[in-house]
């Protein structure tokens, strides 16, 4: 079985991310993004997040490997991977 794809949050980076998700005008694919990187936090496997969101393994992986969100959104929070 592969190794866990853990992504580690302080309190202020997941409090970001869910105030990401609720904010109007930003793209889906962002917010989902967000979502994800939260869920994972949360220590959801990528099969549940992947059924959950009704996306591939694949995406859930993706993204949990390289958890950015690059551009700001009206002063929103970038996560940025060491």
């Amino acid at each position: 079985m592969p190794a866990p794809l853990k992504i580690d949050l302080i309190e202020e980076e997941d409090k970001n991310l869910l105030e990401l998700q609720k904010l109007a005008g930003i793209p889906y694919r962002v917010k989902e993004r967000a979502e994800i990187i939260r869920l994972r936090h949360y220590g959801w496997s990528v099969e549940k997040i992947a059924e959950y969101k009704g996306k591939s393994p694949h995406i859930v992986i993706a993204v949990s490997k390289s958890p950015k969100l690059v551009r700001i959104y009206q002063g929103s929070f970038v996560l940025k991977t060491p």
